[in-house]
């Protein structure tokens, strides 16, 4: 009965270190690929306002 209960135990525990290697997961779609957005805007300064008229900067 220990025996069968430390497999177990050690089964169960490098189950769970193998899912912890420390690399986040990348984000796969649905088809499997991994792709990066292409059209990521920049984070905005602290202190930035917005134009009132509307104009680009």
């Amino acid at each position: 009965m220990t025996r069968r209960w430390m497999i177990c135990v050690l089964i169960e525990l490098s189950m769970s270190m193998s899912g912890c290697n420390g690399v986040p997961s990348r984000l796969a779609l649905p088809d499997g690929a991994h792709r990066v957005p292409v059209n990521q805007q920049p984070p905005v300064p602290p202190g930035a306002s917005l134009s009132v008229d509307g104009a680009c900067p």
